[in-house]
């Protein structure tokens, strides 16, 4: 929570699934570093090479039920999707919205 800065909500932008993975790919901590909301689709792998024993992803059937299903419909932050990634989780991204923080000292 120390790393959390201020809102640039006039900095606001929507972010395509192309640009995310570019992100992704050259540096993850860019993606943790603003407050980011992605929505789409996820699905863990479940091959016996490589099946996910805990995935990452919470779906919340109500108030006080939780799972953690292999694949679903999700909305997450951008460290949610960073550790999903890690995981080997597939992700189609169907919007995403990011609010850089501003300058801090």
């Amino acid at each position: 929570m120390f790393a959390l800065g201020h809102p640039d909500y006039d900095g606001r932008r929507h972010l395509s699934s192309e640009v995310l993975e570019m992100r992704y790919d050259k540096n993850p901590i860019s993606l943790i570093y603003s407050y980011m909301i992605i929505k789409g689709t996820f699905s863990f792998p479940t091959t016996i090479e490589k099946t996910v024993k805990y995935p990452s992803i919470p779906i919340y059937l109500d108030e006080t039920t939780t799972v953690y299903p292999t694949s679903g419909e999700c909305v997450l932050t951008g460290a949610e999707y960073v550790l999903a990634r890690n995981q080997g989780c597939e992700i189609e991204v169907s919007s995403c919205v990011e609010i850089p923080f501003l300058d801090r000292e």
